[in-house]
């Protein structure tokens, strides 16, 4: 089993953010799942943890945008647009 280091950028339900990521392990950990292997994800500033992203390029760019044509329809693949779909204010990060 694998999980995305991005996992641990999310929203928790009391609407706060992990700090690092030992403490996403210490999480998963407890749930039994120390043992699962992190994958490193796309470098994006205040959401990437260092030694758990990778740099992106032409290749990630077109790839990612793959990946998201088969996860979301056209009209949101954007945040902006996702926000825009469904009434968020784009700037709450707390949403």
């Amino acid at each position: 089993m694998r999980l995305v280091a991005i996992s641990a950028s999310e929203l928790r339900p009391d609407h706060t953010y992990l700090s690092n990521l030992d403490e996403f392990k210490r999480r998963i950990a407890s749930i039994g799942l120390g043992d699962v292997e992190i994958l490193p994800t796309l470098l994006r500033l205040d959401l990437s943890f260092i030694g758990y992203c990778v740099l992106g390029g032409r290749w990630s760019s077109a790839l990612e945008r793959g990946i998201q044509s088969i996860l979301f329809t056209e009209d949101e693949a954007e945040y902006r647009d996702f926000c825009r779909k469904h009434g968020y204010d784009e700037g709450d990060k707390d949403a």
